[in-house]
């Protein structure tokens, strides 16, 4: 592949990286990287950032499906955000199946817990300075961009 050619930006590290659709989403975790933090507080601020400047993409009202692997102990381990159904439902609620529209058939959104989750394991710095980034940028803006253009 000629990489001159790519709409992408080119990005070398040499303990790190981040990869996403969106430039600050990356940047956040770069900057959470090389404040000492651990490979899944990077992945939580990138992901806060994409809720906040791509919401369509990827938002808080969504889930979550992580798979990681520990170097050092050689475990994989998966984390399923999907969503549950709310507390208060019970099987004879639903009848015989599952409702695929209205309001029997929607989950509550599992990203949130999943970082948090997520974070309980492997995480290193603390959640607000994790979460620090999105939420600067929900609060005071961020330059919207129209598409795939250069960097």
């Amino acid at each position: 592949m000629n990489r001159t050619n790519t709409h992408r930006g080119i990005v070398y590290a040499k303990n790190g990286g981040a990869a996403a659709s969106q430039p600050l989403a990356v940047s956040a975790a770069i900057q959470i990287l090389q404040a000492g933090g651990s490979f899944i507080d990077a992945g939580i601020a990138l992901s806060a950032v994409i809720s906040v400047v791509e919401p369509g993409a990827s938002g808080l009202g969504g889930d979550l499906f992580l798979v990681t692997h520990h170097g050092a102990s050689k475990e994989n381990l998966a984390f399923n955000g999907s969503g549950e159904a709310p507390h208060a439902a019970d099987r004879a609620a639903f009848g015989a199946e599952i409702d695929m529209h209205g309001y029997k058939a929607a989950t509550v959104p599992g990203v949130v817990s999943g970082w948090f989750t997520a974070h309980e394991m492997y995480g290193k710095l603390p959640m607000a300075q994790i979460l620090a980034p999105a939420i600067a940028y929900a609060r005071d803006g961020f330059p919207a961009r129209s598409g795939w253009e250069s960097p």
